[in-house]
């Protein structure tokens, strides 16, 4: 298309800057619509993208089609496949990350050979169609994040035996006019006394009681107990028929004969109206209906919204603030660094296939590291933090003795010291938001940090462009990114110092709650 470097930039800036946004929206949309919901708009919306992005003529369609869409949709993605894991996983929650974040890092290694050769096969427009394909596959995946209440445990024989019990027993449950069960008090107090007489006959004690047997006995009380209602109904409805047809009858029979013509007439006319009133009926049902729908989808928007302000609020915490910082800059000295490394060796004199091998074995160290980093974190001596800190320093040595060594060989041992460092720090980002915030304010977190993250992304790449044109030096603009990852390390330092004010801040609001209760 003829564009520059700085456009090309500037779209993948945009498109990483719609990520992050995409995330701080996420979390949000998951509370609403659910797992599945958000991942299978976020597939369809990154397709679409891919779609329309083989069909573009400019660069600046590139922003819509690319930009945008593309990015809103990987970002809703991305944050499902980050943010489900602490969700789904406690007892393996390290070993699950790791294996998430390798299959990521997989396909950053796979895809560029894959599209290649489908490029040289069926060209720019045929490539990208295949791509936007493959892309739709998200949704097969993402149908299968079901709600972890659909696999828990069915209750065993004892719940049934207690179930039985439950039922059997008279005036434990007792239905009232609107058809849901109640536990009466006087059976319950009995059975609590007989329990701790050790009389193991009686109705089990609340505390005893499964609640979800309880639930599920009440609910379908309730059901029987409309469709009683609804029989009932329907018996009392064809008696008055039965009524009025008699009472016609009687009537016509006291007329006089030359009045028995008029009983056709009488009857069609009340048969239009009862068709009238069941039509205006059905109407009136459709436009509660409608009614409803467009309320519960008020609602749902306006759900969203709060709970976005609710996770910006997050920021009140200073740990928070610098876990964001962090984590952003460290996401910036990452990713310029991938976009400038194949600038630095080209201009180095090397050719694509020796920079491709280069970077290659950065990805394969990255994958290794991702393995076997992420499941260490589950045992409990394992500090995530630290390591956090320790994979961001492998990071910033690694960069700066890329710009020290000569020959390919040693450039390649340090891209794959680098690879270590940066699969250290992606694969326990996520873990150590769920360490330093807890799993309550995890999703807020995401969408937190990846805004500075984006926000980052967009003011950094021009800084390290001037610094570039200024210097004249790839080498001083991978110092510069180095010296950012050293200061992300040092505001890292003060996590701990941030989690005992939090903590303390938590106590005292707790005791404020008390004395409150206690004086009303």
């Amino acid at each position: 298309m003829g564009t520059s470097s700085t456009t090309v930039a500037s779209i993948y800036n945009a498109e990483a800057f719609m990520w992050s946004c995409a995330n701080l929206i996420g979390g949000p949309l998951t509370d609403v619509l659910g797992w599945r919901w958000v991942a299978m708009v976020g597939s369809i919306l990154m397709a679409l993208g891919i779609v329309l992005s083989a069909f573009s003529t400019s660069a600046n369609f590139l922003f819509f089609s690319h930009s945008i869409l593309t990015g809103l949709g990987s970002g809703l993605c991305c944050l499902v496949a980050f943010a489900i894991i602490p969700f789904y996983f406690k007892r393996r929650r390290g070993l699950a990350n790791g294996l998430m974040m390798a299959g990521m890092c997989t396909g950053g290694m796979f895809w560029p050979s894959i599209i290649t050769y489908l490029q040289g096969e069926y060209g720019y427009k045929g490539a990208t169609l295949i791509l936007a394909g493959v892309m739709l596959n998200n949704c097969v995946a993402a149908s299968v994040f079901h709600p972890v209440a659909w696999h828990r445990r069915k209750p065993s024989r004892n719940n049934k035996q207690a179930e039985t019990k439950v039922l059997l027993v008279g005036s434990s449950v007792a239905s009232n006019r609107d058809g849901y069960g109640s536990i009466s008090e006087g059976s319950v107090s009995e059975t609590c006394k007989d329990k701790q007489r050790g009389n193991g006959d009686g109705v089990l004690c609340p505390a005893f009681i499964n609640k979800d047997i309880i639930d599920d006995t009440l609910y379908a009380s309730y059901i029987g107990k409309e469709n009683d209602d609804a029989e009932e109904v329907k018996v009392t409805q064809k008696s008055k028929a039965t009524e009025h047809h008699h009472q016609n009858n009687d009537y016509n029979t006291s007329r006089p004969r030359n009045a028995t013509n008029t009983q056709p007439t009488q009857h069609h006319e009340t048969n239009c109206r009862q068709r009238d009133t069941g039509h205006n009926t059905q109407l009136t049902q459709q436009q509660n209906e409608k009614t409803n729908k467009q309320q519960r989808l008020a609602d749902g928007i306006k759900e969203v919204f709060v709970n976005l302000a609710m996770n910006v609020k997050v920021l009140r915490s200073p740990t928070a603030v610098i876990v964001s910082i962090g984590v952003a800059g460290f996401v910036g000295v990452y990713l310029n660094f991938v976009m400038i490394t194949p600038f630095a060796m080209d201009a180095m004199g090397y050719t694509q296939e020796e920079i491709s091998w280069s970077l290659a074995v950065s990805n394969v160290c990255n994958l290794v590291s991702r393995l076997v980093v992420s499941p260490l974190s589950d045992f409990p001596n394992f500090n995530i933090t630290k390591m956090f800190m320790a994979g961001t320093a492998i990071l910033a040595f690694a960069a700066v003795g890329f710009c020290f060594v000569d020959g390919l060989v040693l450039m390649s041992v340090m891209l794959g010291v680098w690879g270590v460092g940066v699969g250290t720090c992606n694969c326990l980002y996520t873990l150590l938001l769920v360490q330093c915030l807890g799993l309550d304010k995890f999703k807020a977190m995401l969408g937190v940090s990846g805004v500075l993250s984006g926000v980052w992304m967009l003011a950094s790449g021009p800084l390290y462009g001037v610094v570039r044109d200024l210097s004249g030096s790839y080498t001083v603009t991978i110092c510069t990114m180095a010296s950012t990852a050293c200061l992300t390390i040092v505001l890292f330092l003060f996590i701990p110092a941030a989690m005992r004010y939090d903590q303390r801040k938590a106590r005292q609001e707790e005791e404020d709650r008390r004395r409150k209760e206690e004086l009303c």
